[in-house]
């Protein structure tokens, strides 16, 4: 699964993972699946399912004032993968702050 110079990337090891989760959601995990077989270069997104046990450290920032929308900030344990290409292999960034709220606030 090495990649140097742009050439392709090979990710059928992810094919071989899709057994070992599922989100409870048959549609979910499809989606998942799809977007993971389509993974080709280093600087692809690569996305996955975050089992809810992975997150630390979860704090309610924000409640809108209708009250139906809460916005949390945790850290993801494990971290989100990530293409190494000193090491040419995918590695995790652990302990990621994982929000997405800064124009909501």
């Amino acid at each position: 699964m090495a990649i140097k110079n742009g050439e392709r990337m090979r990710f059928s090891k992810n094919e071989n993972n899709f057994t070992n989760w599922t989100s409870g959601n048959e549609k979910i995990d499809n989606f998942i699946q799809k977007k993971q077989l389509k993974i080709n270069w280093y600087d692809d997104i690569i996305i996955e399912w975050i089992p809810y046990n992975q997150f630390i450290d979860i704090k309610k920032i924000e409640k809108n004032i209708d009250n139906a929308v809460t916005i949390y900030s945790a850290l993801w344990n494990n971290g989100s993968l990530h293409y190494d290409i000193n090491q040419e292999e995918l590695t995790r960034k652990p302990n990621t702050n994982v929000f997405n709220s800064d124009n909501l606030i």
